[in-house]
């Protein structure tokens, strides 16, 4: 993200208005001309509803925390050390 193409993330519940306030937004964006684009968070999925049943049966019967990434070691602190910040 830049001043030139900055990134605006609404996020809410269902029926917390995210669609409502996303088309004020786009109505604001065509009254200044602006070229956005509106992508949805909710057709990013890793799973389908049986692998997610998988991935959740495997978590919860294995040690340590279960917010911990499965074959990841139990301290994960690495992401912010590996995320590439070069991209402008």
């Amino acid at each position: 993200m830049s001043e030139l193409h900055p990134i605006i993330a609404i996020t809410g519940s269902s029926g917390a208005g995210t669609t409502s306030v996303t088309r004020t937004f786009a109505n604001m964006f065509r009254r200044e001309h602006v070229n956005a684009a509106i992508i949805e968070g909710d057709s990013f999925h890793r799973y389908d509803r049986k692998a997610m049943r998988a991935a959740m049966t495997s978590m919860m019967t294995r040690p340590g925390p279960p917010d911990a990434p499965p074959g990841e070691p139990q301290d994960v602190g690495h992401d912010a050390e590996t995320t590439d910040r070069s991209a402008p």
